[in-house]
């Protein structure tokens, strides 16, 4: 057996056989030459090749040509002919046990030969069969040598008829390929003259069947144990470019291990009218399993796609069905055909939960879309209600015919809850209502009557309005409660300046017009900024606070006003007066002989205007309650004032003649 770079072991059975009659001292040199199958001949149940059987006189070693293989366990089984150099008696039908039988074969005839070595095997002894002389055909022809396994037993046979079995332990060879081989064994040079052999219709048994090997790699190397210091001397090749026909021996040329030296197959055809990620025609090695897919999906745009439908396939090992990925075997010319159906997406948005329908559909089909509730409530006291379908559909269930990419949304509209409350009576206008809608909040009662001095009075909305009948906007949910609080009544007693009881019509409490009988809230600052009186208004601005039903005294800026007129010498005088007063009155009056006017409870003590006595005029401005004295310059203090003018002129007139007459007579 020989250990190549390629990993599998073959047997040199050329020199078995010798050794089994006759020892060559000195030999060290096993030739191998020959072509393997491409991984594709590996897990094979066997194997055969057509040798053409040649004339060879050879003087030392052992010639050999056979097919052969090592099997997954390690055993290793050929078949082919050998030329022995010698002529003699060789033991036949060998086992372990020892051989059974032995045949004559002279030196130079090819005589057909099997041989094996089960698994573990380290003995040296020759295993297996050898024909008598001259069996291995004529010389010039083609002989077929061919082996396979039926469960764990290996058949041989030659020209199809079997020469011999044995049972390996195993009906595989793993990935070890099928070879065939030419070698010259147990020889102490490279002198032998190997005539050429030609081989054809390399193959192997693979599911049953006999195939062709797809391609074949050369090997030229040496057996196990041999001397490699000498050149191997045999080369092969190829014959004529034809595939599977090759021949080996001396002066030919020799090539790189492994070099390919045919290959065949058959074309896959792939037709689809999409190409991406399609696996592509081509040419394939014969009997090679090919990946074939096709994605299940392919976007034609976001919203467009095809969908694999299946294959369609013709020829021997083709595949028809809905995988889209499979593997298809080149028994022969393939024809694939990818079947695709036009897909569109239907986008069914919402901007809540529930909405269904999105997803893919096959041109032309139906779409079922819809919502699965109506209303979706929201934590706020807000909800949304269904409107309508972007399309215009207001039903919550609809069909649509998908035939394009379709997009359409669900249109919601938001409510909002008005929730009003009241302890008392009851509140109006509790409900859902759409956005922006508008909406009157009412109670029934405003007060609730405790006793004869005392009442519940509605005092706003927990929402600050204050109002017991509002209209409101509604963007956004709304709770309210209508307020009452405890109120007791209150009397006003109103007084002028001088403590005398006056009768007001109206009174303003914070702002809010009041009789002199009002319910008020205990422990509240009030301001009682005015009242009204006489039609004028009476600032009072008095901070007030009540504690229970009471009787509260305001006073008001409110005078009497004394308007008296004499003259220079105290003496009265009956002027006429025309004034008004703060809320606008006018009064056109004689003051009398007394010459005094009194004018009871004036709003704020205010008269504006003048008095006349004689065509003399003197204004009246009186202010918070003053009086006003008037004094008038009458007839007897004009008469005096005359005299005094007279006087004073006598005197100015007399006293300048004097001093003209006294400084002349000084300058006399």
């Amino acid at each position: 057996m020989s250990d190549y770079s390629g990993g599998f072991k073959l047997s040199l059975i050329a020199v078995v056989v010798m050794l089994s009659i006759v020892r060559i001292a000195g030999a060290t040199y096993w030739y191998q030459t020959g072509v393997e199958g491409s991984p594709q001949t590996g897990y094979n149940g066997g194997g055969s090749v057509s040798i053409q059987t040649v004339s060879q006189n050879n003087t030392s070693g052992v010639l050999g040509f056979w097919i052969g293989e090592t099997l997954s366990n390690g055993a290793f089984i050929q078949v082919g002919y050998t030329i022995q150099n010698k002529s003699g008696t060789y033991e036949t039908n060998c086992t372990i046990a020892g051989c059974s039988s032995s045949v004559y074969v002279s030196a130079g005839s090819p005589s057909w030969f099997w041989e094996y070595f089960p698994a573990d095997y380290f003995g040296s002894s020759f295993l297996g069969s050898i024909g008598s002389s001259g069996s291995a055909g004529q010389i010039g022809s083609f002989n077929t040598y061919s082996f396979n396994a039926i469960g764990n037993i290996w058949n041989l046979y030659f020209n199809d008829k079997q020469i011999g079995s044995v049972d390996l332990g195993t009906s595989t060879s793993a990935s070890n390929p099928i070879t065939a081989f030419a070698e010259d064994s147990e020889v102490g040079s490279n002198n032998t003259f190997m005539n050429v052999v030609k081989f054809r219709n390399l193959s192997f048994y693979q599911n049953g069947k006999l195939l062709l090997a797809p391609e074949g790699l050369s090997y030229i190397g040496y057996g196990k144990g041999s001397d490699q210091f000498l050149k191997n001397p045999y080369g092969v090749e190829e014959i004529n470019n034809q595939v599977n026909y090759f021949q080996i021996g001396s002066e030919i040329p020799y090539i790189q291990n492994f070099t390919k030296l045919w290959n065949y197959g058959y074309g896959l055809e792939v037709k689809s009218t999409y190409t991406q990620n399609v696996t592509p025609s081509g040419n394939y090695s014969a009997y090679s399993r090919v990946k074939l897919q096709a994605p299940t999906i392919i976007y034609i745009t976001p919203t467009t796609r095809e969908e694999f439908v299946g294959w369609v396939g013709s020829g021997s090992g083709s595949y028809t069905g809905y995988n889209n990925s499979t593997t298809v075997t080149m028994y022969g010319d393939i024809v694939e055909t990818a079947n695709w159906k036009t897909q569109f997406y239907l986008n069914v948005s919402s901007s809540y939960e529930g909405a269904y329908g999105s997803g893919w559909y096959d041109n032309g089909s139906i779409a079922t879309v819809g919502i699965n509730s109506s209303i979706v409530n929201q934590r706020d006291g807000s909800r949304m209600i269904f409107k309508n379908w972007s399309a215009g559909s207001n039903s919550t269930v609809i069909k649509i015919i998908v035939n394009r990419p379709i997009s359409i949304a669900v249109n919601w509209m938001p409510q909002y809850l008005v929730n009003a409350t009241s302890p008392y009576g009851i509140a109006y206008g509790s409900g859902w209502y759409d956005n922006n809608s508008l909406v009157r909040i009412y109670i029934s009662n405003q007060t609730v009557q405790l006793t004869n001095n005392s009442r519940l009075e509605f005092g706003g909305w927990s929402n600050g309005y204050a109002n017991s009948s509002i209209n409101l906007r509604v963007n956004k949910s709304i709770v309210m409660d209508a307020l009452f609080y405890k109120q007791y009544l209150v009397r006003f007693s109103t007084y002028d300046q001088s403590g005398r009881p006056i009768n007001v019509t109206q009174i303003y409490l914070d702002g809010k017009r009041v009789s002199q009988t009002t319910y008020m809230y205990p422990n509240e600052t009030y301001n009682v900024s005015y009242a009204y009186y006489k039609g004028a208004e009476m600032p009072i601005n008095r901070q007030i606070m009540v504690a229970g039903s009471e009787n509260i005294a305001l006073t008001l800026p409110v005078y009497d006003v004394i308007i008296s007129a004499s003259s220079v010498f105290g003496l009265p005088v009956n002027a006429s007066i025309n004034v008004t007063f703060e809320n606008g009155t006018r009064i056109v009056r004689y003051l009398g002989n007394s010459g005094m006017l009194a004018l009871s409870d004036v709003p704020l003590g205010y008269v504006q205007g003048s008095a006349e006595y004689f065509g003399t005029t003197s204004g009246i401005n009186i202010q918070s309650g003053e009086s006003a004295a008037l004094t008038f310059i009458t007839l007897d203090l004009i008469a005096i004032v005359v005299a005094v003018i007279a006087v004073i002129s006598f005197i100015l007139i007399f006293g300048e003649e004097l001093h003209k007459r006294i400084k002349n007579k000084a300058r006399a």
